[in-house]
């Protein structure tokens, strides 16, 4: 049977405080512990908080328009790290069913991969923007010059190149323009 705490006559539940100031307080079961609220759950703590799991787990939001926040809040050199230890291709899955996904940052962001690196688009009307506001120098780097035989590799329908000022191709090894379609030409 399961155990039960009741508040007041049995009927109407009052506060209920455990605590154990200076010691543990240790619940233990052989099935299932549960909590039911009817207003939310709180779990305050003055030092960590740590929940372990042998098996498949979730937390999950299931209200209509209501968000889950995670968050670290105090300020400082603060990390908030996802991890896994899992080998397949999706170890770490973030998926929007319905929506997209927003990534904001006042300062840098990396993307480290010892493998590929892919982005894709599967929609008709879908594309890839990439734009830097930055105003002087070197603006965006596509570098593909970790040995001599690497190849940048561009397929296009139409490639459109617009420049402010100047237009600068060099090559160390001999090379081509080609157009290759019959009566096309080159200008």
């Amino acid at each position: 049977m399961p155990a039960k705490i009741f508040g007041g006559d049995g009927t109407t539940f009052e506060d209920i405080t455990v605590n154990g100031t200076a010691h543990i307080c240790h619940i233990e079961c052989d099935d299932k512990f549960m909590l039911n609220a009817a207003t939310g759950v709180e779990i305050d703590s003055l030092d960590g908080v740590k929940i372990d799991a042998v098996a498949d787990s979730n937390f999950t939001i299931t209200g209509s328009g209501q968000d889950l926040d995670l968050a670290v809040s105090g300020g400082g050199a603060q990390e908030l790290r996802i991890s896994s230890e899992g080998t397949g291709s999706n170890a770490i899955h973030l998926n929007a069913i319905a929506g997209g996904i927003n990534i904001d940052s006042v300062d840098m962001i990396n993307i480290d991969a010892v493998d590929e690196i892919t982005i894709d688009t599967t929609s008709a009307d879908g594309h890839i923007a990439i734009t830097s506001a930055h105003t002087a120098g070197q603006s965006i780097l596509i570098s593909a010059n970790a040995d001599a035989s690497s190849e940048l590799d561009i397929d296009a329908g139409i490639v459109t190149i617009d420049a402010q000022a100047g237009i600068s191709l060099d090559a160390v090894a001999d090379s081509n323009f080609t157009i290759t379609g019959s009566g096309q030409d080159l200008d």
